[in-house]
């Protein structure tokens, strides 16, 4: 299994080379909108499978999708995006979800992307990293900004010693909302949170073959998980908890996640939960988030369900937030 590298360095690496893409291709004229196609970069220190899992459904509702990840991991990406034959080949298809790395690779993506998911998650997006992708974005084209964060980090409050990553998860949903207002106020910023994410492969029939294949990981991702009860709750999310409704989902941030002791306890369900997300689930709400005209703030929970919501269905469901927040 192949690691982020901490997002610090990842950062420095796409200064200096965003520099060198500059000082050689210039900053090019905006394109026109007969030109403009649906674009995205995603970014997630730390947070492989969202990562992942945002830029393979994104590339499969026709986005030309791109996912920033730290040198040498690019293999490892898409092995899990799309099996071992795949990675082993080291050819980006075209239609696929796109690891890129090298500095020319971000700067020229930054620079025609739509769009942009921050998964603010495992680790916190800092403001610095974002204002660093917004240099080399061309204003005019950028539409939408989808962040993927956690329950209660809008609660969260500093210990004694300090604050935990929690607080810093939280300070970042400020500073990122800042960020834009100064860089474009016209550019919304929706924000899809979950809470404890369990799952993200294709789920298994009894022969062994994937359910739900071109919407998930590949199925080598269950080869990750060493722990038994582990594996078999993840199988069980991704074959039942695929779900979305009125029922599992609010708007904002209500829920405070249990803690590590209640945690343990949960361990082994993939029952209904509020702070239980499937991690398909959560990274389809994103991309939904991208085609939606409005902003939107929703926190998702575990509902029972055997397929994804389609994009249609999460337009609907979408639209009732809307309408139950209208006095």
């Amino acid at each position: 299994m192949f690691l982020i590298q901490r997002h610090v360095s990842l950062l420095s690496f796409l200064v200096i080379g965003a520099t060198i893409f500059s000082l050689v291709h210039g900053f090019s004229a905006p394109s026109s909108p007969a030109d403009l196609k649906k674009s995205i970069v995603v970014y997630g220190p730390q947070s492989k499978e969202l990562l992942l899992l945002v830029s393979k459904l994104a590339a499969q509702q026709g986005y030309t999708a791109s996912c920033i990840c730290a040198p040498g991991t690019e293999e490892g990406c898409r092995r899990l995006m799309y099996g071992p034959e795949y990675a082993e080949a080291a050819q980006d298809v075209e239609g696929n979800a796109k690891p890129i790395s090298e500095p020319t690779d971000m700067g020229a993506a930054l620079e025609q992307a739509n769009a942009l998911v921050l998964i603010n998650y495992d680790e916190a997006v800092e403001g610095p990293s974002l204002e660093t992708f917004l240099k080399y974005t061309t204003k005019e084209q950028l539409q939408k900004v989808v962040l993927l964060s956690k329950m209660g980090v809008t609660k969260a409050k500093k210990g004694f010693f300090g604050g935990g990553m929690d607080t810093r998860l939280g300070q970042a949903e400020q500073d990122i909302a800042k960020i834009l207002q100064n860089y474009n106020p016209n550019v919304p910023l929706s924000i899809i949170r979950a809470g404890i994410v369990k799952g993200g492969g294709p789920g298994l029939d009894d022969e062994g073959n994937p359910l739900q294949a071109d919407s998930s990981l590949h199925k080598c991702y269950y080869t990750t998980y060493l722990d038994v009860v582990e594996y078999k709750v993840t199988l069980a999310h991704d074959k039942f908890s695929l779900g979305a409704h009125v029922t599992s989902i609010v708007a904002g941030d209500p829920h405070l996640l249990p803690n590590m002791v209640t945690q343990i306890g949960t361990k082994s369900s993939f029952d209904p939960s509020a702070t239980d997300t499937n991690r398909i689930v959560a990274a389809s709400a994103a991309v939904a988030a991208l085609q939606y005209d409005d902003p939107i703030e929703i926190s998702i929970g575990t509902a029972a369900g055997r397929e994804l919501p389609s994009p249609s269905a999460w337009m609907d469901l979408f639209a009732q937030f809307k309408a139950a927040a209208v006095p």
